[in-house]
């Protein structure tokens, strides 16, 4: 009888040891997504526009150019259920009453991922200086990508005014643009 007691303890002992090996434990962990609202150009090589000989002839009234150097325009959003973002264009410096500046955006490309927005610059759209323009609207929680060619491409367009061109010197002009990256609206 004893050897049975014996035995039984063990057993008893050896299935505690058992059941103890299969305990489990639980973590908790926390993700905060913060109000982001990053924006770049990226990947410039030279927007640039010049009146010179070779690039007019006698008699034409305006001349148009086209640069499609302007870089990528990339960016990465969070955005709340409530509201969306735009990006808009306006001339920070350089207005000049005899040139009128166009931007156009290509579609978006590249590792894009989420909700990058609705191009409202496919076709060219003038730069005021006074306000802005959307470029892209309807941003939610998305980014484009950093690489070469990522996001939407920048072409530049100017057009010389006819009723202003009076008013153009011989000089060299340095036309800023400022990109913004705001609320749009409400969703």
């Amino acid at each position: 009888m004893k050897k049975l007691i014996v035995i039984l303890s063990v057993l008893v002992i050896l299935t505690g040891f058992v059941f103890a090996a299969t305990d489990t434990a639980g973590s908790q962990i926390g993700v905060t997504v913060e109000n982001i609202a990053q924006l770049a150009i990226a990947n410039v090589t030279g927007a640039a526009f010049e009146i010179e000989a070779a690039t007019t002839e006698g008699g034409i009234p305006t001349i148009n150019w086209t640069d499609s150097d302007g870089g990528d325009l990339q960016f990465t959003s969070t955005a709340s259920d409530t509201y969306t973002r735009k990006i808009t264009a306006q001339i920070a410096e350089g207005n000049l009453t005899w040139f009128t500046l166009k931007v156009a955006l290509a579609a978006l490309n590249g590792n894009e991922s989420g909700s990058c927005g609705t191009n409202a610059a496919a076709d060219a759209k003038t730069i005021p200086s006074a306000s802005a323009v959307d470029l892209v609207t309807g941003i939610g929680t998305g980014w484009t990508g950093t690489g070469v060619g990522d996001g939407y491409g920048i072409t530049y367009s100017g057009d010389i005014v006819p009723a202003s061109a009076a008013d153009m010197d011989i000089d060299t002009y340095t036309i800023s643009v400022t990109y913004t990256i705001t609320e749009g609206e409400a969703s």
